[in-house]
């Protein structure tokens, strides 16, 4: 999915601040008209929108809902959880590599992003 731009804009500037101001699925779908899944597309699409600003798009499991943030312990906080989760898909593909027998050594980021 991929959105445009000023949609992108306003839905980024209507996000909550700050972890105790945080918004759960649930109210994201009512606020924004969609379903658990669109809303995970346009969370996607919105943390990665280059929005000019310092803010980061805390999507946690920690249970405070979605949030922006330039609170620097927070989005460190942020980055491991996503780091651990990137490693353990990572992960996967070692038993996928063995079973298509491809040598991992020889792997290009373009084997990692092709898609089908």
């Amino acid at each position: 999915m991929k959105l445009q731009e000023e949609f992108l804009r306003e839905l980024w500037d209507a996000l909550p601040v700050g972890r105790l101001n945080g918004i759960k699925y649930k109210a994201l779908c009512e606020l924004w008209g969609v379903n658990k899944r669109q809303a995970r597309a346009i969370l996607h699409e919105l943390s990665i929108f280059e929005s000019g600003d310092d803010f980061v798009l805390i999507r946690s499991c920690r249970g405070y809902g979605f949030y922006k943030t330039q609170e620097r312990e927070d989005i460190e906080a942020y980055k491991k959880e996503i780091y651990s989760k990137a490693l353990r898909l990572l992960a996967i593909l070692t038993k996928i590599n063995r079973v298509l027998k491809v040598d991992e050594k020889q792997l290009s980021f373009e084997d990692l992003t092709a898609e089908g």
